[in-house]
């Protein structure tokens, strides 16, 4: 799930072919991370947007009839702040640098003075709010408030 909070003209919207896109897939979900050739990754190797297209009203694994008739997701590029329920419940604080997972979902960004790379560098947003429950389309779901970067 993901709520999206402001203005979607901040955004940029793209459409990638993804193999996440067919019907009873169970990796990906609207508020999740892919990269630009559709598949669930890390930040680390590829750039991740966030899955804008709808994907089951309940909160499950599956998508809407168009994305399955057409084989692809809808992500988001740009500005944006919303609510995601596809993170990793680490404990998790405003001003926590959040990464992608290798299975799409957020996470808290660790420092590691030996790597070659800060996995700092490769954040994508920012926890703006503790994960909390959040109301959605007439339910309630365990969510965290991001800001992208």
């Amino acid at each position: 799930m993901f709520d999206l909070k402001s203005d979607l003209n901040l955004c940029n919207r793209l459409d990638v072919t993804s193999a996440l896109a067919v019907s009873g897939n169970s990796a990906g979900k609207q508020g999740s991370f892919v990269t630009l050739d559709g598949a669930v990754g890390t930040a680390a190797t590829k750039g991740a947007f966030l899955v804008w297209s709808e994907s089951n009203r309940d909160n499950t694994y599956g998508w809407t009839p168009d994305v399955n008739d057409t084989g692809k997701l809808t992500v988001l590029a740009g500005h944006y702040i919303g609510y995601t329920t596809e993170f990793v419940t680490t404990g998790l604080v405003p001003g926590d640098l959040l990464v992608v997972g290798a299975d799409g979902k957020l996470e808290e960004a660790v420092y590691d003075a030996d790597a070659l790379v800060d996995e700092k560098s490769l954040a994508v947003a920012i926890c703006l709010e503790a994960p909390a429950s959040h109301k959605y389309v007439g339910g309630s779901y365990d969510s965290v408030k991001i800001m992208s970067i």
